[in-house]
């Protein structure tokens, strides 16, 4: 049986495949986006990075905006997979802003981190492969 940890490695492997498989990503943007999420989450709070992501989703240069959905898409659904963030919510943003309690907004920053981390982790190590898990 995995581990929460390997879970959430084998989780961001697959999703991290799916953004080098993309051409309309920015493997590169995300890289950095991936890199840079688990300390602004620290420094800044989670509600606030994922501002600064829909931000850059929003953006005019399509390798960014693909760049930070997948990053989104990944931790939505991570946490729905780990039944922190309920199925009917529309987006993580938007149940942490509107509905989520504060020991709900903390127990999802504190696995939003840990999964974050290996994401972050990943990118660092990917190329422009896509990533084989070891047997």
């Amino acid at each position: 049986m995995a581990t929460l940890d390997q879970k959430r490695a084998q989780h961001a492997l697959a999703k991290l495949n799916n953004v080098v498989a993309d051409q309309t990503a920015d493997n590169a943007k995300y890289k950095t986006f991936a890199k840079d999420a688990p300390a602004k989450i620290h420094l800044n709070g989670l509600i606030q990075t994922l501002a600064f992501l829909h931000v850059k989703r929003n953006s005019n240069n399509q390798g960014e905006k693909t760049a930070a959905r997948y990053l989104i898409t990944s931790l939505n659904d991570w946490l729905r997979a780990y039944q922190l963030l309920p199925r009917e919510a529309v987006s993580l943003f938007t149940w942490l802003a509107n509905t989520a309690t504060t020991d709900q907004y903390q127990h999802a920053t504190s696995e939003a981190i840990a999964y974050l981390t290996w994401t972050k982790r990943l990118a660092e190590a990917h190329t422009e492969e896509p990533l084989e898990p070891e047997e």
